[in-house]
């Protein structure tokens, strides 16, 4: 049975028919359980028939949300004027992006001595090499191996992930353009064979618990 018509379904159960505007306004995501739980449960049934509307169910919200007795507390907020974004704003943005993920992945010893796209370039073939850059492109040769270019502010520089490491294949399906990976290998010919592919990953801690019902909320607005 459809979450819709669970709705449909319950409010007949209470006496209750369904104004087509009502009908109109249920969202696509629309989950009865969370209905029932914040709204549904507080209804009663009718000892007549009752149209239950847009405006009815709206009142019906207002309601439980004015008798929900809660602090909301901003910890930080960001106040900035409105301005016309340029392209030296997304320059800055993506420098300072890369900057913050470059020094989580510093922290792999996979990459402890990391060079810039530049540096890795001078090095001789077959010297092991590490380096932290945009992800610029990716292809796939006919033998399923990919190539990525990878790029910071000192230049660009091709990487080679083989395809018969599956390790680094099944990493491949995450990885997107501009994202800031990591890559240890061993320098070719203006290229490198990448040994290990390393992505920011996010550390596992245990964390401090509050034993009172806290919800923290992030909000952010790019435009």
């Amino acid at each position: 049975m459809s979450e819709l018509k669970k709705l449909v379904g319950f409010l007949f159960e209470k006496n209750y028919l369904v104004s087509p505007d009502l009908l109109k306004s249920i969202p696509e995501n629309f989950q009865f359980d969370e209905f029932y739980e914040f709204v549904g449960k507080h209804i009663g049934k009718q000892t007549e028939k009752v149209m239950f509307d847009k405006s009815m169910l709206s009142k019906r919200v207002e309601k439980k949300v004015n008798n929900i007795n809660a602090v909301v507390k901003i910890v930080k907020h960001y106040d900035k004027d409105p301005s016309k974004t340029s392209v030296k704003d997304f320059v800055i943005h993506y420098k300072n992006r890369y900057n913050q993920i470059k020094k989580f992945l510093m922290q792999r010893p996979e990459l402890h001595g990391c060079v810039s796209m530049s540096r890795a370039l001078g090095k001789k073939q077959e010297d092991s090499v590490a380096v932290i850059g945009f992800v610029h492109d990716i292809s796939q040769t006919k033998n399923k191996h990919y190539i990525i270019t990878l790029e910071d502010v000192t230049g660009k520089i091709k990487v080679l992930v083989n395809a018969k490491n599956e390790d680094m294949m099944n990493l491949m399906k995450e990885i997107v353009l501009d994202e800031v990976i990591g890559i240890s290998g061993v320098m070719g010919s203006n290229i490198i064979f990448a040994r290990d592919l390393l992505l920011p990953d996010i550390p596992l801690q245990e964390y401090k618990k509050c034993k009172d019902d806290i919800t923290a909320v992030f909000v952010s607005d790019m435009h």
